[in-house]
């Protein structure tokens, strides 16, 4: 297991939770409760610095951490996705906003279950490639 897959965890369970949040802030809105609208707002900005934090916690458990890049590459697309989505929010452009907002909840569930699995990999032996198991001697070997 990476070094840093357990902080990474925790990071995108929290980011989770705050993207599930932003989908309840906005259907809260667009229910025609227009102080939720701030909630959203709020949200949004802490959103996008946990998603930053995520950012940098990924390349750790990638370049120093021996582990796999995917991590910083899912986490790179969602920091790019919620700069946009920012922007579409402030301007208005739900046809945009909207489904951009389906895509980055899909790839947070990803990155949920692909850290989970992260999480629960077993260590590697120096930091390298399993070393194999010597075979149990026969009886005809011995």
């Amino acid at each position: 297991m990476p070094r840093f897959a357990r902080p990474l965890r925790v990071i995108v369970l929290l980011h989770a939770a705050l993207v599930f949040a932003q989908a309840a802030f906005a259907g809260q809105f667009l229910a025609g409760h227009a102080a939720w609208l701030r909630a959203h707002e709020a949200n949004g900005g802490i959103l996008h610095l946990v998603a930053l934090v995520q950012l940098v916690v990924a390349v750790l458990v990638w370049r120093p951490g021996n582990g796999p890049a995917w991590p910083a590459v899912a986490s790179l697309v969602l920091v790019v996705a919620e700069e946009f989505q920012l922007g579409f929010g402030y301007a208005r452009v739900l046809a945009l906003h909207v489904p951009l907002g389906v895509a980055i909840f899909g790839l947070t569930v990803a990155m949920v279950v692909g850290t989970g699995r992260l999480a629960r990999a077993e260590p590697r032996s120096g930091g390298g490639a399993p070393t194999p198991a010597r075979p149990e001697p026969t009886a005809r070997g011995r």
